[in-house]
């Protein structure tokens, strides 16, 4: 086994309960946003935005300064949709070049927090409600559209927003957590509402849990009837954004980015829109035996999945680690669920929208078993390590792994054996 050295390797925990651990410590610049796409980790500071490629290793993909201000950001597709200066919106190519200013009417009247929620864009407007608009693209043609679908009036203070598949949920300054149904007959409406225990600074969601990162860490909520609850806590969590990515926990701040990875015992199901040309997300990390759904409710478009094989033009020449397909392509309504077995990585796409709309299955094994996480359980290769930001060059993104060499004596060391 090659060991590629990580800094900082030995899991830091929390309270017993706590089910995350870290892969490292915080590094990299001040991080104002973070999000993901098909080709990795999205990184915004101070005008500045890190690409990162996440297949087999995570490498610097590209880097691009924004004129203005960004203040928040999320990937539609390839496609980066920006907010600037807080009330402003622009959309920027994969291939990058200048945003492209993007007309709201009515203008915003307070700041906005944008989300993508199956194939509508939700933006949180403070002291004002939720904006809800039907997301129309084309990579072929470069047509990118917002459609106006309906509004919700919340006279609220939004701290932070987040969404998996048509559930949407929004955290207020005055302590509340807001619950959205995106397919409810007739439009997008509120469904339940959560006095949180925390001060929020941001969430995450995948399936029926939901991640708030607050002055007390990293909470865990999960739902108990027809009520959100928390479940857990790891308190050593620290930041002012999240990006959940399957099994891979994001966290950035003023600190830079850290990683931490989901360690909750058992197998998992991890959610995937499937959008008008865009899979949403479209980069997941799990573990061996973890599922994958997809769910097709684009209007107008028909889709599937299909792993990747070098012949099709989406897969540039990458074969899937397993062999997987939801058949000929169909419209919505649709559900596709596909269990995981085997480590490595599993490219997909939609083939009747070629070479765009494609999606990513990192497969790594299982880190629930307990504290300690076995180099010969993860199923490597795998990211193990996050974003640094060395002073002697401040221009890389530099990532760890962990590669196996076949030497099963060596995999019966762990991570927290392994010093930089």
């Amino acid at each position: 086994m090659l060991l590629v050295p990580l800094s900082g390797a030995t899991p830091l925990f929390g309270a017993g309960d706590a089910p995350f651990v870290p892969l490292g410590p915080a590094t990299g610049p001040p991080a104002d946003w973070i999000t993901e796409n098909r080709d990795g980790i999205l990184v915004g500071s101070s005008g500045q935005v890190y690409g990162a490629d996440f297949a087999d290793r995570l490498t610097l993909r590209k880097r691009y300064f924004v004129d203005e201000n960004v203040t928040s950001a999320v990937a539609v597709g390839r496609r980066l949709l920006l907010v600037k200066d807080g009330e402003r919106l622009a959309i920027l190519e994969p291939h990058g070049g200048d945003p492209v200013a993007l007309e709201l009417d009515p203008p915003a009247r307070g700041g906005l927090t944008p989300v993508v929620l199956g194939d509508l864009l939700m933006l949180a407007e403070d002291g004002v409600g939720l904006r809800f608009l039907r997301i129309t693209t084309s990579h072929h043609d470069g047509h990118f559209e917002l459609t106006p679908i309906s509004r919700l009036p919340l006279a609220e203070s939004f701290t932070a927003v987040a969404a998996t598949m048509w559930t949407a949920y929004v955290a207020t300054a005055s302590g509340l957590l807001y619950e959205i149904d995106g397919a409810a007959p007739g439009g997008p409406r509120l469904v339940r509402q959560t006095v949180l225990d925390d001060e929020v600074h941001a969430l995450a969601a995948n399936n029926d849990r939901v991640l708030a990162l607050g002055n007390d860490g990293l909470t865990v909520y999960g739902l108990t009837g027809d009520r959100l609850t928390a479940m857990a806590r790891t308190p050593d969590v620290r930041g002012d954004s999240l990006q959940i990515n399957g099994r891979l926990i994001y966290v950035a701040g003023p600190d830079g980015v850290q990683a931490w990875r989901d360690r909750t015992a058992g197998s998992q199901t991890h959610l995937v829109s499937v959008a008008n040309d865009f899979f949403s997300p479209a980069n997941l990390a799990i573990d061996v035996n973890d599922s994958v759904q997809w769910n097709n409710a684009a209007l107008g478009a028909l889709h599937n999945v299909k792993s990747c094989i070098p012949e099709i033009s989406g897969c540039y020449g990458q074969t899937s680690i397993e062999t997987f397909t939801s058949g000929p392509v169909a419209g919505a309504p649709w559900t596709y669920t596909y269990q995981f077995t085997r480590p490595g990585p599993s490219p997909y796409v939609c083939i009747s929208h070629l070479p765009f709309m494609t999606g990513l299955v990192q497969v790594g094994g299982s880190v629930g078993t307990g504290g300690r996480v076995p180099i010969d359980d993860i199923g490597l290769p795998v990211l193990v390590g996050k974003l640094t930001h060395p002073a002697t060059d401040p221009s890389r993104l530099v990532w760890w792994l962990i590669v196996p060499t076949g030497d099963a004596a060596e995999s019966q060391s762990s991570l927290s054996d392994i010093r930089p």
